[in-house]
């Protein structure tokens, strides 16, 4: 791979030259596009078909560790970021011009635990993803009402969806993140409260991020859901996600709890 003209956080262009981009292809599981790779134009356009933006390489990561390698030298070399989870958000804060890109899009794994009735999705899952292995078990949680979207940018933007007036939004059934702070770290985040008096981070403060931990309900019906988007690269990366269900009561049938694992933008 030839050097590399790629922007930096001051304002001002830099040359990575073919040595240090070589390293850090070689640091990765995934694939390191730059605008001569084949796969390029195809990684880099989102939903948003009027945003055209073109990041100076894109790592396409294949897991937590690419994520931690990425931020780490893009943090090394002052470089702007930009994330994609879902790549389903409007304004594309999920493509940079002439910065990096770190791509979320092939990390899709999502993971049911129908006794805990809990879900594990990680942030390149959409709620087309997510649903169809809720499903698989008769549960379903608050999403969106596209299944495209993002399931880490919706739930920490919110997130509306069919089943919110009778089970909140989607960031009311986020148990935990797991997050890639800005020093390449790992950290977990539990989201939800034990009690009314104790302190948890709010979906606010984790704004940017992608996979979460979340709530599920039994369902008799589909319910599509999608609706969300990765920001920009702030302070973290989100990397997974759990929610929660709660029961039925009265006449209706018990409902089953699942939980899934995320990532983030």
């Amino acid at each position: 791979m030839s050097e590399q003209r790629i922007n930096t956080t001051n304002g001002t262009e830099t040359v990575l030259q073919a040595t240090t981009i070589e390293q850090f292809q070689s640091r990765l599981r995934g694939e390191l596009l730059s605008p001569s790779h084949e796969h390029y134009e195809s990684t880099r356009k989102i939903h948003n078909g009027m945003i055209d933006r073109r990041p100076a390489l894109i790592v396409c990561c294949a897991g937590v560790a690419d994520v931690m390698t990425a931020v780490t030298f893009a943090r090394d070399h002052n470089l702007v970021v930009a994330v994609r989870g879902g790549g389903h958000g409007v304004p594309g804060f999920a493509v940079c011009d002439g910065g990096l890109m770190i791509d979320l899009s092939r990390m899709k794994s999502v993971r049911v635990d129908p006794v805990n009735r809990t879900a594990r999705a990680e942030g390149g899952a959409t709620w087309g993803d997510f649903d169809h292995e809720t499903q698989a078990f008769g549960l379903a949680t608050s999403g969106g009402i596209a299944r495209p979207t993002g399931i880490a940018g919706l739930t920490l933007g919110g997130g509306h969806g069919y089943l919110m007036r009778t089970y909140g939004l989607a960031c009311d059934n986020l148990l935990s993140v797991d997050v890639v702070t800005a020093d390449g770290r790992v950290g977990y985040v539990q989201t939800r409260r034990r009690s009314i008096t104790e302190r948890r981070p709010t979906t606010s403060s984790l704004s940017g991020c992608g996979p979460m931990q979340q709530r599920m309900q039994r369902s008799s019906a589909g319910c599509g859901s999608s609706g969300g988007r990765c920001n920009p690269f702030r302070p973290a990366v989100c990397m997974s996600t759990t929610k929660r269900s709660t029961t039925w009561t009265g006449s209706r049938q018990p409902t089953a709890q699942a939980s899934m694992p995320g990532w983030w933008p």
